[in-house]
């Protein structure tokens, strides 16, 4: 077994972000409304009333005849941080409280103004945020009557002068609907994006049809995808979609997505890629095994509900359409389904034939006269004993001769010891992976299993495939262009003659 590297493609992470765009959409819309209700409802909208005032050098000035040296400029600059500095002492914020005849503390008056400099000029400005327009105004207001005054005590000859004076803010600065709008968009498309990336590490199902071939070094015969996927979206997406369209749907839309169920789309029923993707299987087999001699083969999986035996009826069907003679026999004694599909009696089968009860059981398939099955029958208590005797053997040895392959769906090799247990009559199995629901562990304790199988395992089939494949786009493959709508047509055609 081949060691797989961890590794991040970026491409492959941008197709997932792709694929899964509509959710990077739904969720910074989300947050974007978020936002905008809270912003707009919920926060306390603040206003800001600014007044100016200039640093005068007064000592400097009459020095020096009314002339102003580069000196003093900078000087006169850094006597603003000490103003600055005048204006945030408790004795001036106390005063300008005390004038203002507001009720704040002075840490909260404190916070409330906002001084700095202007453009690194003699100019400093001072801003006042209140929840109330002329409350803001009438405290910066008195700041600049009482700043005056403190630096004038403070700063010998040194004053301020009103250079703006404060005013009532006629709309609130805070907060902006529309930054916090585009913050609750902005931070959606982030969280999104991280999320559908770290679930996608984190998620240990198999979404690559290369991954079996690459860790164990067993081919990859075909990868079949789901009969309800649309030519350009993948499993998940039409199964969204279905789930979506049963809600709002009437009876009889209901009823024909029941009819279009996967179980019950088979055989000529297939939609043409499908259809395709089981005659790329039957190619892969006829290369694999290339004699003449009849092939018993058995289709397992490494759970249920993985398309084993949907994917046993269909191969048996395109392996029949190909002139082979084909006998499909329902190994599953324990839940089997194929007479179910394939609407035959399930009345005497497989588990009468091997108790010695009964001496046939085949059934015509109802699609093929050189397709034939034998069902599984009634349910017995042994049913590995059973596949493993002497009678399955013989039987297998008995239709080898009229039939050129033998298909025998199987129950999942994870779950019962079954597959194992016939797998000295089989002349090789195959196992089927179902992307994005097989996990790495299930596919790891098959082929633990496999280990004491007596029959080559000939290769992997993909289920449940994506529309983008490494071996191809199924989304291209399952259009041919115009040459699906042609096919459908001349098949139509060739029945009817």
């Amino acid at each position: 077994m081949k060691k797989r590297e961890f590794e991040i493609d970026i491409g492959d992470i941008f197709n997932l972000i792709i694929r899964k765009i509509w959710i990077v959409i739904l969720v910074a819309l989300i947050g974007a409304l978020i936002l905008f209700v809270y912003a707009q409802y919920f926060v306390t909208p603040l206003y800001k009333s600014t007044a100016k005032l200039y640093v005068n050098n007064r000592s400097a000035t009459n020095s020096n005849n009314g002339y102003v040296s580069s000196g003093e400029i900078s000087a006169a600059k850094d006597l603003v941080y000490t103003y600055i500095a005048i204006l945030n002492t408790p004795d001036t914020l106390v005063e300008v409280r005390d004038r203002a005849g507001v009720d704040y503390s002075y840490g909260e008056l404190a916070d409330m103004i906002e001084s700095d400099d202007v453009d690194d000029t003699e100019i400093f400005s001072i801003s006042v945020s209140s929840a109330d327009p002329a409350e803001a105004q009438r405290i910066a207001k008195v700041v600049t009557e009482v700043l005056p005054e403190r630096i004038s005590k403070i700063v010998e000859g040194s004053s301020v002068q009103i250079v703006q004076e404060a005013t009532k803010p006629g709309s609130n600065y805070y907060p902006s609907v529309f930054k916090f709008t585009a913050i609750g968009g902005i931070a959606g498309v982030i969280a999104s994006i991280f999320f559908i990336i770290l679930l996608n590490l984190i998620d240990n199902t198999i979404k690559d049809d290369s991954y079996a071939t690459d860790i164990y070094g067993i081919r990859t015969l075909a990868s079949i995808p789901s009969v309800n996927s649309d030519s350009d979206s993948s499993y998940k997406k039409t199964k969204r979609k279905k789930k979506l369209t049963k809600l709002f749907a009437s009876k009889e839309k209901q009823a024909e997505l029941a009819r279009k169920d996967e179980r019950t789309m088979i055989c000529d029923q297939l939609p043409f890629h499908v259809a395709e993707a089981y005659k790329m299987l039957r190619t892969s087999l006829f290369n694999v095994l290339e004699n003449d001699t009849c092939r018993v083969i058995g289709v397992t999986s490494s759970n249920p509900k993985d398309g084993k035996s949907t994917l046993a009826i269909n191969l048996s069907y395109v392996l029949a359409q190909s002139n082979k003679r084909v006998l499909l026999i329902d190994g599953d004694l324990r839940k089997p389904v194929v007479a179910k599909r394939l609407k035959l009696q399930n009345s005497d089968g497989l588990a009468e034939m091997l108790s010695g009860e009964i001496e046939s059981a085949i059934q015509e398939s109802g699609h093929s006269e050189k397709w034939n099955v034998i069902s599984s029958g009634h349910a017995i208590g042994n049913p590995s004993e059973l596949l493993s005797s002497r009678q399955m053997k013989q039987l297998l040895s008995r239709y080898r001769n009229e039939y050129d392959y033998i298909i025998v769906d199987l129950p999942p090799i994870n779950e019962v010891t079954d597959s194992i247990a016939i797998s000295s009559f089989l002349d090789g199995m195959m196992l089927i992976v179902k992307q994005d629901v097989t996990t790495r562990f299930d596919l790891e304790a098959a082929m633990k299993h496999f280990d004491f199988s007596k029959t080559e395992l000939i290769g992997f089939v993909y289920t449940n495939a994506y529309a983008i494949s490494k071996y191809g786009k199924y989304s291209k493959y399952g259009k041919y262009g115009r040459y699906g709508k042609y096919y459908r047509y001349s098949s139509y055609y060739s029945k009817k003659q």
